[in-house]
């Protein structure tokens, strides 16, 4: 089995996959087929591809299946041919991840940060044209105003040159097509691994009559916390990937 191979995988064509809750099935498809150097495994029979992944038999029938369903495989004359994956997760704009095939699992973890790191990349894309905006050269000051009136932007909305990526918990679990509970265990295990850097912010409510407010208003203002007779507003977390 080739432990480190590089794949080209398009990050538009990934989020579609997350958007259909597919990233998973689409971690232990590149599993197996990393297991068969032709992409082809001959006289298929589902015991003998569970003996070889070291999957259950469950994990193996309906995986198996499901990638016939989506177009992911096909079978030919008793032979199990894995397609290429830019059959089916294919767009213009590719975007080269080296993956250390190892199992599903760290599959599955690479794809999730692939997707986060796009999502930075888009992000600096923003913060690119408020520098360029403060640029002492002319020429660099109009190609980013062409920019971001072509892009439909609001240069006075735009973030700082530079502000890092402001992230709240239900986007990342809208990006990875997970639950809001599944995305912290995944932001939380990135952050130990050190794949992520993040920080809290929290800014300070002065307003008077808030803290005259019954404690039901924090029910209904979630995001906010009382400490030491101040109310306090609990910001997005803001991430840096480390590619």
């Amino acid at each position: 089995m080739n432990k480190d191979k590089t794949l080209l995988i398009n990050t538009r064509g990934l989020k579609l996959l997350a958007d259909s809750n597919l990233l998973k099935e689409f971690a232990v498809f590149l599993y197996l087929k990393s297991l068969y150097s032709n992409s082809c495994i001959f006289n298929y029979t589902q015991s003998s591809l569970a003996a070889k992944s070291k999957l259950p038999l469950s994990s193996i029938k309906s995986n198996v299946k499901l990638f016939i369903d989506s177009g992911w495989c096909r079978m030919h004359r008793g032979n199990l041919i894995f397609n290429k994956v830019k059959e089916f997760c294919h767009t213009k704009r590719i975007t080269r991840k080296r993956i250390a095939i190892t199992n599903p699992k760290q599959i599955l973890d690479d794809l999730y940060k692939l997707i986060l790191e796009h999502a930075e990349d888009k992000f600096k894309i923003l913060t690119k044209i408020s520098a360029d905006l403060l640029s002492s050269h002319p020429k660099i000051r109009r190609s980013a105003e062409k920019k971001a009136d072509r892009l439909n932007l609001d240069i006075n909305k735009l973030p700082g040159a530079s502000d890092l990526i402001s992230l709240s918990m239900k986007k990342i679990s809208q990006l990875l097509g997970v639950s809001v509970g599944k995305a912290a265990s995944i932001i939380k295990r990135f952050k130990t691994d050190g794949s992520i850097w993040c920080v809290t912010e929290r800014k300070v409510i002065t307003d008077p009559w808030i803290k005259w407010k019954p404690k039901t208003w924090l029910e209904y203002n979630t995001g906010h916390y009382y400490h030491n007779g101040m109310l306090f507003k609990v910001c997005c977390n803001k991430y840096k990937f480390n590619k």
